[in-house]
């Protein structure tokens, strides 16, 4: 018996944690540290920087002329100019409008991917947990089975052993290990995940604190709340309005271009000076541009409409997984299986009351159990992650 403890204490200390942080601080660090969000923030510049490209006068023109006449007598001209040329006035402000549109996209694009990493980082989180714990429930089924294998080799010596039992107890110790083998390698890939985005060395030993799950609202309060803080929608909305924008800025294009400036000639000693005014008519360069704009609001709009019916499904799909899940975990909390289960298979067997075939087969259902359990409720944390995104 101590020397099973013993098995059973070296085996747990690889799912015992020796360093605790908390999944507020991973989520912090990975604000920080995120290659993808240092990518994205520098984006968002990018694009709030060239969404001013343009938006000032065109540049002034300046022009000098020196001509001679065809003969001695004629004498010669020296003419100067400096004019600047502006678009009708509404263009300006309509162009403004365009600059913040195109700002606040870029924002609702940051966030978006921002939420979407962070969202990422905290489903690694609940990834690691649920490796953690399947850790600890292979690692006690592994313990098991070399309880049952110490077992035997006693009842061996009393000639109370077969072969059946002997390969049973080999294929139950194999498929234990295998289990772990395989949990641990999922649990050293999470981490090195996690760490890609927090740079925070965190380990398969290190034990995260997790806040509670929080309760679910009702799908239409979820909807209601997706539909008014998802950045991605939010996007498509000021892409709305950015083509509303260059709708009435292409308006404001076709009307004529008008420009002022100052003249000065000389002529044979004569000077001349004043003021030049003119205006271009826009017959050309403006055709089909208005056109142009009220299908990219058209287009715009579809896209919204697109997103916000996927984002609908979207959201649906995961609460209904939630809603069924919440079911299924009460009815595995009201059952009595786990550890206590195992114990009470351990004395049936030590008491010869049960068979190890017999044992095994039970305590395959109790394990079973376990795991399934694990699984409902990380799938039911995702869910509810994911329902719950926007308060990151």
């Amino acid at each position: 018996m101590r020397k099973y403890i013993i098995v059973i204490l070296a085996i747990l200390y690889c799912s015992v944690a020796h360093a605790q942080i908390s999944q507020e601080q991973i989520l912090q660090a990975v604000d920080k540290s995120s290659s993808n969000l240092i990518i994205a923030r520098a984006q968002a510049q990018s694009m709030k920087k060239e969404a001013r490209v343009g938006n000032s006068l065109p540049n002034p023109e300046i022009g000098y002329t020196h001509q001679w006449g065809n003969s001695a007598t004629a004498g010669t001209q020296d003419e100067f100019t400096a004019s600047q040329s502006f678009d009708f006035p509404s263009a300006y402000f309509q162009r403004g409008k365009i600059v913040k549109s195109k700002t606040l996209t870029a924002d609702a694009n940051y966030s978006n991917i921002r939420t979407n990493e962070l969202l990422s980082a905290q489903l690694l989180i609940l990834q690691i947990k649920y490796l953690q714990e399947q850790m600890r429930i292979d690692s006690m089924r592994y313990a098991d089975a070399l309880f049952v294998e110490n077992l035997n080799k006693k009842r061996a010596e009393a000639g109370q052993t077969t072969a059946l039992q002997e390969n049973k107890i080999s294929m139950q110790k194999l498929s234990a290990k295998s289990a772990i083998t395989r949990t641990r390698v999922a649990l050293s890939t999470a981490c090195t995940q996690l760490n890609n985005m927090c740079n925070m060395g965190i380990t398969p030993n290190t034990k995260i604190t997790t806040p509670p799950i929080i309760t679910l609202s009702t799908l239409d309060e979820l909807l209601a709340t997706a539909k008014e803080k998802d950045m991605y929608l939010s996007s498509a909305g000021f892409a709305i309005n950015t083509a509303s924008n260059e709708k009435s800025l292409a308006y404001s294009l076709a009307l004529p271009k008008l420009s002022a400036g100052y003249k000065f000639s000389k002529t044979d000693g004569a000077n001349f000076n004043g003021f030049t005014v003119g205006m271009s008519i826009p017959l050309f360069q403006s055709r089909n541009t208005v056109k142009a704009a009220v299908a990219k609001i058209s287009e715009a709009q579809s896209k919204k409409d697109d997103i916000y019916q996927d984002l609908k499904s979207e959201i649906t799909a995961h609460y209904q997984e939630a809603m069924e899940l919440q079911g299924m975990i009460a009815e595995f909390q009201a059952a009595t299986f786990g550890a206590k289960n195992s114990t009470l298979l351990h004395k049936a067997l030590d008491a010869g009351k049960i068979s190890i075939l017999e044992y095994f087969v039970e305590l395959d259902i109790v394990y079973q159990n376990m795991s399934q359990y694990n699984d409902m409720m990380y799938s039911y944390a995702s869910a509810c992650a994911k329902l719950n995104k926007y308060s990151l």
